[in-house]
């Protein structure tokens, strides 16, 4: 078996190679760069948090040589130390005096072992999401106005004609610069959060998978069916959407912190919607106009978004779950 010392070191590398592909300006560059987190999250993951750490310093030297320390500092920011948080949570874990209980596993010849449940993951990850956004709108912008120029900024003189081709030819100067408004206060703030939530997650079950796969996970597979979140998850939810409403500053963390908690609930109404249809003959195409909703219509995700905010207080998946007594009998608690 190779010392985490050496996987550090390897995984470390290969996450600066993946960082510092971005700068081909290619697809596949592209592609390769949301596969950053990966390496960090399988060495911490199949080796421990020692070689999650090595391989963080080792991909923080690496980018730092190639690209510069600002860039180094933004690679630990968003990738490589939530990384290792995640990778340690994940092999978080206390002995459980029930066996077999929720959550647990039975070592062999050993007592029960709870694991710290996914559920709290993905929590603390939309957490690092919309708090890393936020960080990054500040040093984008400083302020509110700061922000709006420096993304202004970014899109040029082709910016307009290439909106009237998709909005019309009546949309004019007016419309343009109420869509950069919209942008900059809304759709920016939230997306990232969103996006940096989903490639994270997916990287983590990703590297999770893999090491089981080469027998390196001493865990089961994290399930999603099952996730639930702290109790006050929902009222974080409700208090970033209220500080969304906020001028300024702390508008946009609203909103990143309101992306952010939106996707994690997102994900939790996938995994009720999992559990609905389970029992049901027509389980693929339900599923199949599930994922097309939230991929190609703009009001599937709110919808979902919606049953994952009731899910703490309806708990649907145990009203399916739930054995249904036999006919004409009773059930074990009669």
């Amino acid at each position: 078996m190779a010392s985490p010392r050496l996987i550090g070191i390897g995984s470390g590398l290969v996450a600066a190679v993946l960082f510092t592909s971005l700068a081909n300006n290619s697809a596949l560059a592209l592609m390769l760069f949301y596969l950053t987190p990966l390496p960090v999250l399988l060495a911490g993951i199949g080796w421990g948090l020692l070689a999650a750490l090595i391989a963080l310093v080792t991909a923080t030297l690496i980018v730092s040589f190639a690209l510069g320390i600002q860039t180094a500092i933004a690679f630990i920011l968003y990738v490589g130390l939530p990384g290792v948080i995640l990778s340690y949570l994940l092999l978080l874990h206390r002995e459980a005096a029930p066996a077999g209980g929720p959550g647990g596993t039975v070592a062999a010849g050993g007592p029960a072992i709870e694991w710290y449940p996914l559920g709290r993951i993905i929590a603390w990850a939309a957490v690092m999401a919309g708090g890393l956004v936020a960080l990054g709108l500040v040093l984008l912008g400083g302020d509110g106005e700061g922000y709006r120029a420096a993304v202004r900024s970014m899109f040029d003189d082709n910016a307009l004609t290439q909106l009237q081709g998709i909005f019309g030819a009546e949309f004019g100067q007016v419309e343009f610069d109420r869509f950069i408004e919209r942008f900059t206060r809304y759709i920016l703030p939230a997306f990232a959060a969103t996006f940096w939530l989903l490639v994270m997650i997916g990287n983590l079950w990703l590297a999770a998978k893999s090491a089981s796969i080469s027998g390196q996970l001493n865990r089961p597979v994290p399930s999603f069916s099952q996730i639930n979140y702290p109790p006050l998850f929902v009222a974080a939810f409700f208090a970033a959407l209220g500080l969304s409403f906020s001028p300024g500053g702390l508008g946009l963390a609203g909103m990143a912190f309101l992306g952010a908690f939106g996707c994690a609930f997102l994900i939790l109404g996938v995994a009720v919607v999992h559990s609905l249809v389970a029992g049901t003959q027509l389980k693929p195409a339900l599923l199949v106009i599930l994922y097309a909703g939230l991929l190609l219509t703009p009001w599937f995700a709110p919808i979902v978004t919606a049953l994952g905010l009731a899910e703490p207080f309806l708990h649907l998946r145990q009203r399916v779950q739930r054995p249904t007594p036999p006919a004409g009998g009773r059930g074990p608690n009669s």
